[in-house]
């Protein structure tokens, strides 16, 4: 699996939106208590998660940590004022690149990174 630029996109251009489910932080700890972490979740603030687990619209999901692939994070996870998440460029990406991002270091923990 994984996320492929079919356009060229310029440093801070957006490339796609990360969506799912907004939940508040106890709901997805719930949803998810057998797991270490709840895939496909990112904090939009200390009491929200938005949960693209269970969506069949978040194509921003599909963006892989780059730890492993030999390569840098080209794009990062942005929430912008209206609690929406965006997969934005960090540096700018030709067609065809994958979209490689930086899951962070609690989650790094949890894959044993």
């Amino acid at each position: 699996m994984g996320l492929w630029a079919l356009k060229s996109f310029k440093k801070d251009e957006k490339i796609v939106e990360y969506k799912g489910e907004r939940l508040t932080v106890a709901q997805y700890d719930k949803r998810y208590h057998e797991e270490a972490m709840g895939s496909y979740g990112i904090d939009l603030d200390d009491n929200h998660v938005l949960d693209a687990r269970r969506t069949d619209s978040g194509m921003g999901r599909w963006a892989c940590d780059y730890h492993g692939s030999g390569r840098k994070a080209n794009a990062e996870y942005v929430v912008d004022d209206d609690d929406r998440v965006w997969v934005v460029a960090i540096r700018p990406i030709k067609a065809g690149d994958e979209i490689l991002t930086d899951y962070g270091d609690e989650m790094h923990r949890a894959l044993g990174l």
